[in-house]
């Protein structure tokens, strides 16, 4: 397969630089794309190497979620989902919000939702950056009055393990469990 040739051919070459299509004309490959092995090569080589433990390790270690969280404040309920990986950094965070039966993300390229529906949506993606830059569960102080976005505020709280949450609040989270859908776009899809 070529798989097994890609694992034995980089075994053989012992590349530790980045490498460009030329250092594979000796590989011979069926189906994989030579110009995808030399990008995927480099951006690995590119990636910082990770020498210290993120802010979550002593909570979460390796975790991965999606789950509903429905806030009676604003009346609506949102998807959170978020990927750990080992060493407790936050690698992913998916924040959407439900219209109907379906994800506003789904909605926003038919062009369906109305404005202030555009607004949270948009909101959100700002929170996920937030979330992703600080490697920590919280949202902006500049929210601090914004109706929609504090009332999300205790369904972030839930994914802080040791933040002394209500009891309550557990009832309005909802684990998805077959979400495939949902934890490809947090994670990735399984290989």
């Amino acid at each position: 397969s070529d798989i097994l040739k890609v694992s034995e051919y980089f075994y053989m070459k012992q590349f530790d630089t980045k490498i460009t299509i030329n250092d594979l004309k000796e590989l011979e490959l069926n189906k994989i794309n030579k110009e995808d092995i030399v990008k995927l090569f480099n951006e690995t080589l590119d990636q910082e190497l990770i020498t210290k433990y993120g802010n979550l390790i002593e909570n979460y270690g390796y975790d991965k979620w999606v789950y509903e969280y429905k806030s009676y404040d604003a009346n609506i309920t949102y998807i959170i989902g978020y990927y750990i990986d080992d060493y407790g950094y936050i690698r992913n965070v998916y924040l959407d919000f439900k219209v109907g039966n379906d994800k506003a993300a789904n909605l926003i390229s038919k062009k369906v939702l109305t404005k202030n529906q555009i607004a949270l949506y948009n909101k959100l993606q700002e929170v996920k950056d937030y979330i992703l830059k600080n490697q920590k569960f919280a949202i902006p102080k500049k929210y601090d009055n914004d109706k929609n976005i504090n009332s999300l505020k205790d369904g972030i709280k839930f994914l802080n393990k040791n933040d002394g949450i209500q009891t309550s609040v557990y009832n309005d989270i909802r684990y998805v469990e077959n979400e495939e859908e949902m934890l490809n776009q947090v994670v990735g899809p399984k290989h």
